[in-house]
């Protein structure tokens, strides 16, 4: 049995975002196998991006995996998701920033879960970084998500390689390592 956090984990978040950055590529179709561990398993996970949908007033992309489907999108330059899982943010909520810079951004919302609604807010900061990731150095943009809504506190940290998408990912709930998983091969 698999063990899911509140959001599950965005893998599903943005392997296939619409628009135009190359930090997150997209073609409808497109694969990728995760190897995912938590904290009492290790399982490879399989994500497809499988068609158009829309995510808050503009066009973006489902991806679906085991765990359920993502909405995402790319506006002005930011990864939105409106749907992580069984999550819906209102507005969509920012996963990574485009570019090569540092840069950041602030969110403030509603969380609606198995109907319920949650005030949040979160903050990401996006920044390149050096990484090694297959036996390789790779330059990355790394993006550090922090949810916080009643008394919990959700951190997510993605790598992100132009041309493949998330090739590393932690989530930490209250601080304490949740799941992590690593891309094992993408098309």
């Amino acid at each position: 049995m698999k063990r899911l956090s509140l959001f599950l984990f965005p893998l599903s978040l943005c392997v296939g975002c619409a628009g135009g950055s190359e930090w997150m590529p997209l073609r409808i179709g497109t694969e990728w196998t995760y190897r995912v561990r938590t904290t009492h398993y290790t399982y490879v996970e399989p994500v497809k991006v499988v068609r158009k949908a829309p995510v808050g007033d503009q066009m973006g992309f489902v991806t679906q995996s085991e765990l359920g489907e993502s909405r995402l999108a790319w506006i002005s330059g930011t990864i939105v998701a409106e749907t992580l899982g069984h999550s819906h943010f209102v507005p969509p909520i920012p996963l990574c920033l485009d570019g090569e810079a540092e840069a950041s951004t602030a969110w403030k919302g509603l969380i609606v879960i198995n109907g319920k609604s949650v005030k949040a807010h979160a903050s990401l900061i996006c920044k390149p970084e050096s990484m090694r990731w297959k036996g390789v150095n790779h330059s990355s943009r790394r993006a550090d998500l922090v949810v916080e809504f009643g008394g919990s506190k959700i951190e997510w940290t993605s790598w992100f390689v132009s041309g493949e998408g998330i090739v590393r990912q932690e989530q930490r709930t209250n601080g304490e390592l949740d799941v992590s998983l690593e891309m094992i091969n993408g098309t």
